[in-house]
């Protein structure tokens, strides 16, 4: 009879730590695409993660609200990119940013085109911070 419920308390254990080891992983395993690539594949309301670059002319910042809205583009492609938070120091137009959230159809979003709510928002540093290399 101890051994019995030894092997059930055991399998119970086993049970939850395997399920949160899934979710945990489940939850890392994010996609990365390119806008053109996002917008082929009209990957909506998934976890995903798309590179680019801001669109010059295209941010709309409201510093009180701390909300910023711009589009990413690449080769021809653009979304539009809806961000709410702290934005980097680096983030400027035609600089290459990595956004991370979920892209929205028009109809769930309430509004005319689809959009990218992001919840993460990386910029890459200007090359100005490179070290330049020594030329003889």
């Amino acid at each position: 009879m101890k051994r019995k419920k030894f092997f059930i308390g055991g399998f119970i254990i086993l049970a939850v730590v395997g399920y949160l080891v899934y979710s945990g992983v489940r939850d890392l395993g994010v996609y990365y695409f390119t806008v053109g690539e996002l917008k082929a594949k009209r990957v909506y309301n998934q976890g995903v993660r798309v590179g680019g670059k801001v669109l010059p002319g295209s941010i709309i910042w409201d510093m009180p609200n701390m909300k910023l809205n711009f589009e990413l583009y690449d080769a021809g492609n653009k979304i539009k990119v809806f961000y709410q938070g702290i934005v980097p120091d680096a983030f400027k137009e035609d600089n290459e940013v990595l956004v991370e959230g979920e892209y929205s159809p028009a109809s769930s979003a309430g509004i005319s085109e689809d959009v990218f709510v992001a919840t993460t928002l990386l910029a890459k540093c200007p090359s100005k911070y490179k070290a330049k290399l020594k030329t003889n």
